[in-house]
């Protein structure tokens, strides 16, 4: 599976369970169009929360993620290529389980004040990004599936 976050500058991935992500801004809905458009037989996965957020996206095929219906065990076998967008307690999930092969996390320069922190994550992922792409005023960290990852 491909992760794709969004950070805060400071870390924050959400403002809290009800965040709709504006703070994010138009460089970072530009970068998750390009990503999640780049191949039309990709499948989106979201936890309830993102999914029920989410207007509907042209060109893109999204699954809700539930403990009762589409679990992201039986997800990562359906569509093993799928982007998880849908939000820090999904990833942090996908992570532990070690489902995850590759993850853009896109840095957006705004500063929170609370919310959900990436500190799980982080300690999750490979130490270092593989390389940082720079878009405008976004830092998209690159993860790749060569690199170590904790708890694979």
């Amino acid at each position: 599976m491909r992760l794709l976050l969004a950070s805060s500058a400071n870390g924050y991935l959400a403002r809290g369970p009800e965040d709709d992500m504006k703070w994010t801004g138009p460089i970072d809905k530009a970068i998750f169009r390009l990503l999640t458009l780049s191949n039309a037989n990709d499948t989106l996965l979201a936890g309830s929360r993102t999914f029920d957020q989410m207007p509907k996206l042209p060109g893109r095929k999204m699954e809700r993620l539930s403990g009762d219906g589409l679990t992201l065990d039986l997800a990562s076998r359906l569509y093993p290529d799928a982007w998880l967008i849908g939000g820090p307690t999904v990833a942090l999930q996908a992570l532990k389980l070690g489902l995850v092969r590759r993850a853009f996390i896109c840095v957006s320069p705004v500063e929170l004040e609370e919310g959900m922190h990436a500190t799980e994550i982080e300690r999750l992922l490979p130490n270092e990004p593989a390389y940082t792409i720079k878009v405008s005023n976004v830092d998209v960290l690159v993860y790749t599936e060569d690199q170590q990852w904790p708890g694979k």
